[in-house]
């Protein structure tokens, strides 16, 4: 039996605190003291769709863009694989824009969402509205989400309602992604916190607008933040027993997230203006199968680099299944590290790569090791460059492609090899000429992502 648990908007360093200690989620913290912790584990893009559609395919966003809002057709999904495998499979999902429709519901044979709530909004006398009236309404009204509460009370009944095939269960967690609900019970609001409307004020910086919010309005902002992790957290634990119980140690659970959140690091709230690492140094938490993996092997920090687009081909290759075969020759693109995890192979490092497009931008990442190369293209035909080395500059706040800082050769040198990555991994989903298809394979084969 597998788990997937996903917690949307959830940072690593949240999460995890600064001593891996789990201070704001003390009930994953536990489930963590038997499961490996990858502290730097990558998404494949800072927004929810492109990531998600990654996780569910094992496919980088450079190739099948799933920016533009769906899965494709000829891109299995994980819950395809194992439902070819025998499992039985389930959805519990609270985010609306991670839909059947879009292609996340391929392979599922049931898929529980709130979906049918949010297209009130798009009725035209919704359209007509502010922006900021309509979410001020959304959060009013609770129409979109059902919260902690009600998405593992559904996670439990599939639970209990399994059949004898193995299960595998997809539950995506809502809870840390705006607006913030207070939880008064858990945290009182710190001293010298200021009321603020996250959506006024993350549109306001994404427009470019120069006031910024008090010290105060940011203190409430994390702490909401903070406490509705808390929340989440307390609820997860209800899932996990229900799952203990019926399947004891037999199955594979994980905890990841799809990006992370900004609070100001570099200019914005939110996400899916960027690919900083704070939108993509997501949480990952692996407990495989008791017995399958050596002693010693089986729990612990994981401090080597690793992406999201890996989680698919490891947790398959982990419950032996074979993936089934798409529609194209790069069907998986992500590498399993079950056999390094097992001891049977050295650590591999390659390139890890994320971009999305949104808010009239699109971004990029790519990263050797320490070293990081950012670019973003405006639709306005603007191009911003940014180089960072996390050994140094963690959270990449001092950009050495500007000023003083200026490092040359390395940045050339890590650009020139992101643009063979981008042209190999966006060619991959074309029906392409043997010359193309060779031109192709030659970039993929030269970054490591086909032998």
């Amino acid at each position: 039996p597998i788990l997937w648990i996903l917690m949307d908007t959830l940072r690593a360093d949240t999460l995890y605190g600064p001593t891996n200690q789990f201070e704001l989620a003390p009930e994953i913290g536990e489930f963590a003291k038997d499961a490996l912790v990858f502290t730097d584990a990558e998404s494949t893009a800072g927004g929810t769709i492109p990531a998600t559609a990654s996780l569910f395919t094992g496919i980088h966003n450079l190739t099948m863009d799933a920016s533009a809002g769906f899965v494709p057709k000829w891109a299995p999904t994980v819950a395809e694989h194992l439902y070819a495998a025998g499992y039985q499979t389930h959805a519990v999902v609270d985010n609306v824009i991670v839909e059947p429709r879009t292609g996340f519901g391929a392979g599922f044979e049931s898929y529980f969402q709130k979906s049918s709530f949010r297209f009130a909004f798009s009725l035209p006398g919704f359209r007509i509205l502010p922006e900021w009236i309509m979410m001020r309404l959304r959060v009013a009204l609770k129409t979109f989400y059902f919260g902690a509460p009600g998405v593992t009370a559904e996670a439990v009944r599939k639970i209990e309602e399994a059949g004898d095939n193995p299960l595998f269960l997809y539950v995506h967690y809502m809870d840390p992604h705006a607006p913030y609900d207070a939880h008064l019970d858990i945290a009182p609001d710190p001293e010298g916190a200021e009321p603020i409307f996250y959506y006024e004020w993350r549109d306001h910086l994404l427009n470019g607008g120069k006031e910024r919010p008090t010290p105060g309005q940011q203190v409430m902002l994390k702490h909401r933040y903070e406490t509705e992790v808390t929340y989440m957290s307390r609820h997860i634990k209800a899932l996990l027993a229900a799952w203990y119980k019926r399947y004891g140690k037999s199955g594979l659970i994980m905890f990841v997230a799809d990006h992370g959140e900004e609070f100001l690091e570099h200019g914005n709230y939110g996400h899916g203006t960027s690919v900083h690492r704070e939108l993509v140094n997501i949480p990952l938490l692996l407990q495989f199968p008791e017995g399958s993996l050596p002693a010693g092997k089986e729990k612990g920090l994981v401090v080597e680099p690793i992406s999201l687009v890996d989680v698919l081909p490891t947790t398959l290759d982990a419950v032996g299944v074979t993936p089934i075969k798409g529609d194209g020759d790069f069907s998986i693109q992500g590498q399993s590290q079950w056999p390094w995890l097992k001891g049977e192979a050295e650590y591999k490092a390659r390139p890890i790569l994320a971009t999305h497009s949104r808010n009239k931008r699109r971004a990029y990442r790519y990263r050797e090791q320490s070293d990081v190369y950012l670019k973003t293209t405006f639709y306005d035909g603007r191009v911003w460059r940014g180089f960072y080395q996390l050994d140094s500059d963690p959270h990449e706040l001092t950009n050495l492609m500007e000023g003083e800082f200026t490092v040359p050769n390395i940045e050339k040198a890590l650009s020139t090899r992101f643009e063979v990555a981008a042209k190999g991994l966006s060619h991959a989903q074309s029906a392409l000429s043997e010359e193309e298809k060779d031109a192709s394979e030659e970039s993929l084969r030269a970054i490591g992502y086909i032998q």
